[in-house]
Order: C-alpha cells, then sequence, then structure tokens
C-alpha cells in the first residue's frame, strides 16, 4: 500500500506537501508505517492513489498548456514593446519635421511681409515715375 501525507515533510532527498503520495521506493514498509503512526501520513488504497497520479498529470498537462500561451503572449508582448519603440521614434521624427516645416512657414511668411512691402515701394516708385512723365509731357506739350 502507499501512503499519502497528511503533513509537509522534508528531507536530504526530497521534499513532500500535505496530499502528495511519495512515489515507490521512496519509504520502506517499515518506514512509511512510522508516519502513519505518526500522524504524518495515512495509508491510500493503489486505486486512490492512481485517481490522484491522474489528477496530477492532468494538472500538469493543463499547467504547461497555460505555460505555452503565456509564453505566445510574452513574444506577442516584446513584439509590440518594440513596435512602441519604433514607433515612438517615427512619431519624434514626425514631430521634427513639423516643428521645422513649422519654422520654415513662419520664415516664408515674414519673408513674404517684406516682398508686399517692397512690391508696395515699387508700385508706388512706379506710380511716381507715371507721374512725373506725365506731368514732363503735359508741360513739354503746353
Amino acid at each position: 500500500m502507499k501512503i499519502k501525507m497528511l503533513l509537509g515533510l522534508a528531507g536530504a532527498n526530497f521534499s513532500l506537501a500535505p496530499g502528495d503520495i511519495p512515489p515507490d521506493g521512496q519509504f520502506t514498509e517499515k518506514e512509511a508505517e512510522r508516519l502513519v503512526d505518526a500522524g504524518l501520513a495515512e495509508w491510500v488504497k493503489d486505486g486512490e492513489s492512481s485517481e490522484v497520479t491522474l489528477r496530477l498529470a492532468l494538472d500538469n498537462e493543463n499547467l504547461l498548456k497555460e505555460m505555452a500561451e503565456l509564453r505566445t503572449l510574452a513574444t506577442r508582448l516584446e513584439e509590440s514593446e518594440a513596435r512602441i519603440v519604433v514607433l515612438v521614434g517615427e512619431n519624434d521624427a514626425l514631430q521634427r519635421r513639423a516643428e521645422d516645416a513649422e519654422k520654415s512657414l513662419a520664415e516664408a511668411a515674414e519673408r513674404g511681409g517684406a516682398l508686399e512691402g517692397r512690391i508696395a515701394e515699387l508700385e508706388k516708385a512706379l506710380g511716381d515715375v507715371a507721374a512725373d512723365q506725365g506731368k514732363k509731357s503735359k508741360s513739354g506739350a503746353g
């Protein structure tokens, strides 16, 4: 027969938690009897130990599936973080380009204002020249 631990027990080469069923050969029959007599373990039927083993195997299988899912999610997270780094870099570059474009636009507007002023001066000068020529032609004709 096998035993099931009621309390935790640890030794040099083993560690058992409550509910654990030690593997065959872990304890001699005499040692197992001492553990039961001391209240540290109880006897279990072979069918019960098989049931526990099956439950543990299923739990282990479920844990392995969950670990695989977690690895997949961790990989996706790393890929997302890498993509975020790239996007942040692209965003920074676009912001710098927008700032440069804004400065260029301000400079162009400033130059445009200066050009408008210069055009107004030239139009006035042209108007003055035309007026002077008109006066000369009137005074020369009279």
